[in-house]
């Protein structure tokens, strides 16, 4: 054990001493860079496809010298523009989010009403080459659709600037009905959805009822979209503060992001967890340190939190400070966080330049998301009754199920290059000496919620 112990400590300090130049928050700058790429205005909305390839959405009309009118799929190897993805005209407004439907479309709403040519009051479906799906049902909203979440089943619930602020569409793109929201959320605007496992929703903005019952800002809804009165937020936020974003943990526990000051009466700087009953998590310790309004939030595998706004920092799991992140500085104002497989973080918004680096309004940083060191006995591999050893490894590594159970090793991209069957209790010898060097990781085949990083450090 101590042998294998060292063989590991050696191979995690060679990484460490790999990274040093890019450390975590680093600009990649392999992705976008120069003053002629990227967006000529403003990224709203970032997604990624199963196969690695970023969907985006916003308000520009060229991504570098070609034209792009809102929406555009780009390669996830260096940020260019996938030429492949035929969105003719594009969107004649903003594209605000954008979702990958179970089907491998794209789900997306904003200010637009044409996409293409075609009439698409302010939400749309775009097939896997990019034309429109004129299967999905032309929904007739009256204004903007801000915010999308998928369920599980493929139904989509929406939020945005129309009356009620928030429905969900069945898989054809029809309004389902049996999500009955009366009245909605009024009467200002509800700015984000999450979903939970559970199916239930949460909801936040700047609205003051929910079907013509008080909840200050904040809420949570029923599978059926009834507000969910175990959910206890009191007061909920105070004065003018609005919520602008918000991202479920793994636990169930619920992270809230905007311009508030105050939660139930209780001090929240922007920033605040909230237990599973709405109650304010007061082991969160986040304190004061984010420095202006939050616009975008990312979870890591870790569990560590991507935090942005006017800046990018992370936050350990309990709120402190992660100073292993360093944030280069910059004029960026985030629209969007999002974490590729291999833990790399994208963002966009508003910017040009970003550690002394001209980037257009998209860029992604360094991020190792926690290098994972442990053997057999690490926490990560107990929970998911997964061994996974060396890790890092020099081109093979061994695994071990508590159950029989198929996973597959993924790359950066998203494929699968190995497909691994195992039997409870027997270790699985896995050869990836054909692998670059780098982060995969073990997904499970039968739950998608179930991962664990690998190191492959030849």
């Amino acid at each position: 054990m101590k042998k294998l112990f060292t063989y590991v400590h050696f191979f995690t300090s060679l990484l460490l001493s790999f990274y040093s130049g890019a450390q975590d928050g680093g600009l990649d700058t392999t992705f976008n860079i120069g003053t002629s790429l990227g967006p000529n205005g403003r990224i709203n909305a970032i997604a990624i496809q199963s196969d690695g390839k970023l969907l985006i959405g916003g308000t520009f009309t060229k991504y570098g010298s070609l034209s792009r009118n809102n929406i555009a799929r780009l390669n996830v190897e260096d940020g260019s523009l996938d030429t492949t993805y035929k969105v003719g005209t594009g969107a004649d407004n903003s594209v605000q989010t954008i979702l990958v439907q179970n089907n491998g479309n794209s789900f997306i709403g904003g200010d637009f009403k044409m996409v293409n040519g075609k009439s698409k009051n302010y939400l749309a479906s775009l097939n896997t080459n990019g034309s429109v799906d004129s299967l999905f049902a032309t929904t007739y909203f009256n204004s903007s659709v801000m915010g999308s979440v998928l369920q599980k089943d493929g139904k989509i619930v929406i939020n945005g600037f129309f009356t009620g602020e928030i429905a969900r569409l069945s898989t054809d793109g029809s309004v389902d009905g049996s999500f009955y929201v009366g009245t909605g959320a009024g009467p200002s605007y509800l700015w984000t959805t999450s979903m939970q496992k559970d199916g239930k929703v949460f909801i936040g903005g700047y609205f003051t009822t929910y079907n013509g019952k008080p909840t200050n800002h904040i809420g949570r809804l029923t599978a059926n979209g009834a507000l969910d009165t175990s959910f206890h937020v009191g007061s909920g936020i105070g004065g003018y503060g609005q919520i602008r974003c918000s991202a479920i943990q793994n636990d169930g526990k619920i992270l809230i992001g905007g311009d508030f000051t105050i939660y139930n009466g209780k001090s929240a700087i922007r920033l605040a967890r909230l237990n599973t009953n709405g109650a304010l998590d007061t082991t969160f310790k986040v304190g004061s340190q984010i420095p202006n309004n939050v616009t975008c939030l990312a979870i890591q595998n870790d569990g560590k939190i991507i935090v942005g706004g006017g800046f990018i920092l992370r936050l350990n799991v309990d709120g402190t400070a992660d100073n292993t992140f360093k944030y280069y500085g910059g004029n960026v104002t985030c629209q969007s966080i999002v974490l590729q497989n291999d833990g790399k973080i994208l963002v966009g918004g508003v910017f040009s330049q970003y550690a002394g680096k001209n980037v257009n309004n998209i860029m992604r940083l360094h991020n190792t998301n926690g290098i994972v060191t442990g053997m057999e006995t690490d926490n990560a591999t107990q929970e998911l009754g997964l061994s996974v050893y060396p890790n890092p490894n020099m081109g093979e590594f061994m695994v071990r199920s508590s159950k029989e159970e198929s996973w597959s090793l993924v790359n950066s991209l998203g494929n699968a290059t190995h497909v691994i069957d195992l039997n409870q209790g027997n270790n699985f010898a896995v050869n990836v000496s054909g692998l670059e060097n780098g982060f995969y990781v073990l997904r499970s085949n039968s739950t998608s919620s179930k991962s664990h990083k690998v190191v492959v450090a030849k």
